[in-house]
């Protein structure tokens, strides 16, 4: 038996700097990985035993409603990529929230697909993540699970060396569920304009720390996703009230993704406290964590 965590991902900025010719969003997003996330138990089944998922946890019973589960996929493309038939029976505990924007069913993908190539040779590695962009254009940086600049897509990252200190996270949900589709779809409508981004000034701000100064770059998706989902906007109103009465350890809070998660970034574990007391006054689900 072999027991695996699958991290959240946030995204700490995101920027949309364009369409392609095929009519995607072009991005520009600084993730970052918690402490907190899914778990994977894994054990080993009898050769040719089709392979078995049984989910737990938080939100197991909306996950189980979703015929189309990441984690099959990734075992899929493991076993036509290498050849390799082990059979398995997966155990989820599922505690990252559906349509939040914290990457969870790619975060279970890649922790699952590392795993399971971590004895193949590293050129196989390599394929392995260029190909898991297959299964959602944030899998290839949920492999490292730490600071990426991700960029076109979501599929083209740039891993970043962490700063010495990070700061305390809370996720925060307002009890609804985002798609991403609709969101996208919100933010054409409504007709942004697209920004400007340079990822290597993101990077920069990113190894040395400058939390404020990123969270002040913003999420270009937080209009359309609070038009399509009201409770996004109370949440993130809240968040960011509670923010001013903790005072200068309240780095800053945003939204994650295309919603419909918030994070707020505390200097201090006394300051992460203080703010967790006032969300739970206020039956805000949150999760206090940190960057990993």
């Amino acid at each position: 038996m072999t027991i695996l965590h699958a991290p959240a991902k946030l995204n700490l900025t995101l920027s949309v700097t364009g369409r392609d010719e095929a009519g995607y969003h072009q991005l520009v997003s600084l993730a970052g990985f918690t402490q907190f996330g899914d778990n994977l138990t894994l054990t080993k089944q009898q050769a040719g035993t089709p392979h078995q998922l049984s989910i737990t946890g938080s939100f197991a019973t909306k996950l189980e409603q979703e015929a189309d589960n990441l984690i099959f996929k990734a075992l899929s493309l493991y076993e036509e990529m290498t050849g390799h038939q082990a059979s398995y029976h997966i155990s989820l505990d599922k505690q990252i929230p559906l349509g939040g924007g914290l990457g969870g069913g790619s975060a279970d993908a890649a922790c699952l697909l590392r795993f399971l190539s971590q004895d193949d040779e590293p050129e196989l590695q390599e394929a392995l993540r260029e190909a898991s962009v297959t299964l959602g254009a944030d899998v290839p940086a949920c492999f490292d699970s730490c600071l990426h600049v991700m960029m076109a897509k979501g599929e083209e990252a740039r891993r970043l060396t962490s700063p010495e200190r990070l700061p305390y996270v809370i996720l925060t949900n307002p009890g609804c569920h985002a798609d991403t589709a609709s969101v996208f779809a919100k933010y054409k409508e409504i007709g942004q304009p697209f920004q400007e981004s340079d990822p290597h000034q993101i990077a920069a701000l990113a190894e040395r720390g400058a939390w404020q100064a990123l969270l002040a770059i913003g999420n270009d998706l937080t209009e359309a996703a609070c038009a399509l989902y009201p409770p996004i906007q109370e949440m993130l109103a809240a968040c960011q009230q509670i923010g001013h009465e903790i005072g200068d350890e309240f780095i800053g809070s945003a939204m994650t993704g295309s919603g419909a998660c918030g994070f707020a970034l505390l200097a201090t574990e006394e300051a992460a406290m203080r703010y967790q007391s006032r969300l739970s006054e206020l039956q805000i689900w949150h999760v206090v964590t940190k960057l990993s």
